[in-house]
């Protein structure tokens, strides 16, 4: 399983070290281009009723990301099943929604690519200027180490 933290770490070094960013980006996807690594977007599933079931979708605000947008670009994203640390920037005003921040699971992902034409991908350019777009939906999970005594 892959674990990793996605904090404000990753947008400090975005936006105050682009030299260095660009630098892990090309060792990590050689062939690609930075901006063709997929835009992914967290939605913590919250239960609202057991039966039926019935969810509640909250974005994880990314720490540090300075359009409140929630996306995140990961070179390598995570598998269905996949433990993430999420840090999600709480707003105090809000309190129909707390803080996500911890373990989660990814329960599913979506996949959303850009169309030949579209804003992302003019006819003109051989390649589209972004990624593709990824919902994971994740639910609270307790970690590798469950139950421990």
């Amino acid at each position: 399983m892959a674990y990793a933290v996605v904090s404000m770490a990753d947008s400090v070094l975005r936006q105050h070290h682009p030299a260095t960013f660009s630098a892990i980006c090309r060792d990590a996807m050689p062939d690609c281009p930075w901006n063709a690594a997929p835009r992914c977007t967290f939605h913590v599933r919250v239960a609202i009723t057991e039966d039926p079931p019935t969810y509640r979708y909250d974005t994880v605000r990314i720490a540090g990301d300075p359009f409140a947008s929630g996306v995140l670009r990961l070179v390598d994203p995570p598998l269905v099943g996949d433990l993430y640390w999420i840090c999600d920037e709480a707003d105090p005003d809000e309190e129909e929604r707390p803080s996500h921040t911890g373990m989660h699971r990814v329960v599913e992902r979506a996949w959303t690519h850009p169309m030949r034409g579209s804003a992302d991908w003019p006819w003109e350019k051989p390649h589209p200027r972004n990624g593709p777009l990824l919902d994971l939906i994740v639910v609270k999970d307790e970690g590798p180490f469950r139950n421990e005594a």
